[in-house]
């Protein structure tokens, strides 16, 4: 093997100057003691395990990887907490209003990692894009509400609460996170309706809400989620017909509705998301005809739509889709299905 070339040289010798750079700045620079002590309050209310303890040099422990910083403040004298990610600790406590004051806060992600099992290999997938996933199934069992306090922190870019024992319901003061894009709920006991002003998060990308116990309809105020890429609903009690407003998210990749309770048709005009790859509508109690539409959907990879009330038959427009995946409980039988590419 021949010499690194004198540009591969330089470029690591910059890396290593920067590094050395950052590092230098962060171990200069303090955390305030207003979130020094929020920290040390928020690990005793969750009764972290093994306990954690915090002082103004927290930001400059690299082996802390649950906690990140943000330390160009002030001329890079001054830390603030950005991140906490907080899994695997049987945490049992509720989650503190303490957080509130974390006021620089843009990521929170508290949960346990759900079982390895092949049917939920696709859900595993999104997960790791956004929370870090071990595989070390040991859990957390946060109870109790989601306090109103959490729509404060209008820094806040992400929230994960997967896999815990929350109750009630999500807190409207979630509709003034302006700056959210990825709101997960998943596997926890809230109940009640989806308040009106998740509407409002015009940069929501991200809206995971499955295995609740959530009921009523789909808000109307949802038709201005038009930045959302990802919607689970799988797995509550929601009901009326499915929203022909969904045809506003333009950008969405992946829609889940299900074991449901919702009526009707399907409206047409929900096949005209060019987007779309998976469209999973199983056992939703909807009936009617597959509208012929459904084969607009150019880049669909992964369709079900089994267990429901459908019939009809399969439209022959399905031909045109490159599918991957469909399900075989439908009146009639499949039309040709090419091999995706």
């Amino acid at each position: 093997m021949g010499k690194p070339s004198s540009s591969l040289s330089i470029f690591l010798l910059f890396l290593l100057q920067l590094s050395s750079k950052l590092l230098s700045q962060s171990s200069n620079s303090s955390l305030p003691a207003s979130e020094v002590k929020a920290l040390g309050d928020i690990a005793s209310k969750l009764k972290m395990k093994p306990m954690r303890y915090y002082s103004s040099q927290s930001c400059s422990d690299y082996f802390n990887s649950r906690l990140s910083c943000d330390c160009s403040y002030q001329n890079y004298t001054v830390c603030h907490v950005t991140s906490m990610v907080l899994y695997n600790n049987q945490l049992t406590a509720s989650i503190p209003d303490e957080l509130r004051s974390l006021t620089f806060l843009t990521y929170l992600c508290v949960y346990r990692p759900p079982p390895l099992f092949p049917s939920n290999i696709h859900l595993l997938r999104l997960l790791m894009e956004f929370c870090p996933i071990t595989r070390d199934l040991s859990d957390n069992f946060l109870n109790g509400p989601i306090p109103e306090s959490l729509g404060t922190l209008h820094s806040l870019v992400s929230i994960y609460l997967y896999d815990n024992f929350l109750n009630g319901s999500i807190p409207a003061a979630l509709g003034e996170l302006s700056s959210l894009q990825y709101l997960g709920l998943r596997e926890n006991r809230l109940s009640g309706d989806l308040p009106s002003g998740l509407g409002n998060l015009n940069n929501l990308e991200s809206l995971l809400l499955l295995s609740n116990n959530f009921t009523g309809k789909l808000p109307p105020s949802f038709a201005k989620l038009t930045s959302l890429q990802v919607f689970s609903i799988l797995g509550n009690n929601m009901s009326g017909q499915i929203p022909s407003f969904i045809q506003n998210w333009t950008n969405l990749t992946y829609l889940s509705l299900i074991g449901n309770n919702f009526e009707g048709p399907l409206p047409l005009e929900n096949f005209k998301l060019k987007k779309l790859k998976r469209l999973i509508l199983r056992n939703c109690n909807i009936g009617g005809e597959i509208p012929a539409d459904i084969g607009d959907l150019k880049s669909l990879r992964y369709l079900d739509l089994s267990f429901n009330h459908l019939v009809g038959g399969i439209p022959n427009s399905v031909s045109k889709l490159s599918l991957e995946t469909v399900d075989e409980k439908l009146p009639g039988s499949w039309p040709y299905v090419a091999a995706s590419s």
